[in-house]
Protein backbone atom coordinates (compact mmCIF):
# COMPACT_ATOMS: atom_id res chain seq x y z
CA UNK A 1 0.00 0.00 0.00
CA UNK A 2 2.82 2.20 0.67
CA UNK A 3 3.51 2.33 -3.18
CA UNK A 4 0.63 2.89 -4.20
CA UNK A 5 0.64 5.81 -1.82
CA UNK A 6 3.47 7.15 -3.27
CA UNK A 7 1.75 7.10 -6.52
CA UNK A 8 -1.46 9.24 -5.37
CA UNK A 9 1.25 11.34 -3.39
CA UNK A 10 3.30 12.56 -6.79
CA UNK A 11 -0.12 12.71 -8.87
CA UNK A 12 -1.91 14.89 -6.19
CA UNK A 13 1.34 17.55 -5.98
CA UNK A 14 1.51 17.85 -9.43
CA UNK A 15 -2.00 18.71 -9.88
CA UNK A 16 -2.17 20.95 -6.97
CA UNK A 17 -4.54 18.63 -4.75
CA UNK A 18 -2.20 17.39 -1.94
CA UNK A 19 -4.54 19.03 0.33
CA UNK A 20 -6.81 15.52 -0.16
CA UNK A 21 -3.81 13.92 1.64
CA UNK A 22 -5.39 15.10 4.83
CA UNK A 23 -8.41 12.99 4.38
CA UNK A 24 -6.06 9.71 3.69
CA UNK A 25 -4.19 10.73 7.14
CA UNK A 26 -7.86 11.03 9.09
CA UNK A 27 -8.82 7.37 8.06
CA UNK A 28 -7.97 4.22 10.58
CA UNK A 29 -9.14 1.69 8.69
CA UNK A 30 -6.94 0.13 5.87
CA UNK A 31 -9.73 -1.17 3.73
CA UNK A 32 -11.39 2.29 3.95
CA UNK A 33 -6.87 3.86 2.92
CA UNK A 34 -7.12 1.16 0.17
CA UNK A 35 -10.10 2.30 -1.29
CA UNK A 36 -9.13 6.00 -1.05
CA UNK A 37 -6.29 5.47 -2.84
CA UNK A 38 -7.54 3.51 -5.39
CA UNK A 39 -10.46 6.32 -6.13
CA UNK A 40 -7.91 9.15 -6.48
CA UNK A 41 -5.91 7.05 -9.05
CA UNK A 42 -9.22 6.73 -11.07
CA UNK A 43 -9.83 10.29 -11.64
CA UNK A 44 -8.64 12.18 -14.36
CA UNK A 45 -7.24 15.57 -13.18
CA UNK A 46 -5.99 16.58 -16.16
CA UNK A 47 -9.58 16.18 -17.96
CA UNK A 48 -10.62 18.08 -14.66
CA UNK A 49 -8.18 20.68 -14.82
CA UNK A 50 -9.13 21.56 -18.85
CA UNK A 51 -12.23 21.51 -18.22
CA UNK A 52 -11.88 24.48 -15.58
CA UNK A 53 -9.72 26.35 -17.79
CA UNK A 54 -11.84 25.87 -20.58
CA UNK A 55 -14.62 27.21 -18.43
CA UNK A 56 -12.76 30.78 -17.87
CA UNK A 57 -12.77 31.43 -21.48
CA UNK A 58 -14.08 34.06 -23.05
CA UNK A 59 -16.97 32.56 -25.65
CA UNK A 60 -17.27 34.25 -28.72
CA UNK A 61 -20.58 34.21 -30.51
CA UNK A 62 -20.38 32.35 -33.52
CA UNK A 63 -22.53 31.41 -36.78
CA UNK A 64 -24.06 28.48 -35.54
CA UNK A 65 -25.66 25.56 -37.90
CA UNK A 66 -28.56 23.74 -36.78
CA UNK A 67 -28.21 20.36 -38.68
CA UNK A 68 -30.69 17.00 -38.06
CA UNK A 69 -29.09 14.03 -37.25
CA UNK A 70 -30.81 10.36 -38.27
CA UNK A 71 -32.98 9.15 -35.52
CA UNK A 72 -32.13 6.35 -33.32
CA UNK A 73 -33.97 4.87 -31.40
CA UNK A 74 -32.25 4.09 -28.15
CA UNK A 75 -34.42 1.33 -26.87
CA UNK A 76 -33.01 -0.44 -30.30
CA UNK A 77 -29.23 -0.11 -30.02
CA UNK A 78 -26.79 -2.81 -28.33
CA UNK A 79 -24.47 -1.89 -25.52
CA UNK A 80 -21.85 -1.93 -28.00
CA UNK A 81 -23.39 1.01 -29.97
CA UNK A 82 -24.44 2.72 -26.86
CA UNK A 83 -20.46 2.94 -25.42
CA UNK A 84 -19.79 3.88 -28.84
CA UNK A 85 -22.28 6.86 -28.93
CA UNK A 86 -21.33 7.67 -25.17
CA UNK A 87 -17.36 7.62 -26.24
CA UNK A 88 -18.39 9.95 -28.99
CA UNK A 89 -20.04 12.51 -26.88
CA UNK A 90 -17.31 12.80 -24.48
CA UNK A 91 -15.05 13.33 -27.13
CA UNK A 92 -17.38 15.68 -28.62
CA UNK A 93 -17.75 17.80 -25.43
CA UNK A 94 -14.13 17.42 -24.78
CA UNK A 95 -13.47 20.05 -27.63
CA UNK A 96 -15.63 22.32 -27.02
CA UNK A 97 -18.67 21.34 -29.30
CA UNK A 98 -21.82 20.17 -28.50
CA UNK A 99 -24.98 18.52 -29.43
CA UNK A 100 -28.83 18.74 -28.66
CA UNK A 101 -30.81 15.62 -27.87
CA UNK A 102 -34.16 15.37 -26.85
CA UNK A 103 -35.89 12.40 -25.92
Amino acid sequence: MEEKFEQVEKILRKTGQEHLLKQYERLTDDKKKQEFLNSILTIDFDAINEIYLNSKKNITNKDFTIEPIKFIDKERIDEKEYIEYEKLGREIIKNGKLAVVTM
